[in-house]
């Protein structure tokens, strides 16, 4: 995995996962943040926040065995507008999903 959309395509490719995240998976390319205006499917008809995910790429530092390697960082935000019992589930999930 390389990219934004490599992460956001393994965990949406998960069903358990994309269950769990009912106003979607963003990206930096999607959107610069979760915001009523700019990811307006992670919010219900009353303004509310559904539970959702931001992946963000932190840093890529070159590092390796060759000239070419790499290590990426990055984070998944988790929201949701009340409880926790979710996004328990999904850093879980995620985790589980990420970490072969």
């Amino acid at each position: 995995m390389t990219t934004p959309q490599d992460i956001k395509t393994v965990l949406t490719g998960d069903s358990t996962f994309n269950n769990l995240m009912t106003g979607g998976v963003y990206t930096s390319d999607d959107a610069e943040h979760i915001s009523a205006s700019e990811t307006p499917a992670a919010f219900d008809a009353s303004g509310e926040l559904l539970p959702c995910c931001f992946v963000r790429i932190e840093d890529r530092v070159g590092d390796g065995p060759h000239y070419t390697s790499a290590i990426l960082s990055f984070s998944l935000w988790f929201y949701q507008y009340r409880g926790v019992s979710t996004m328990d589930t999904a850093v879980e999930r995620a985790f589980v999903l990420l970490n072969r």
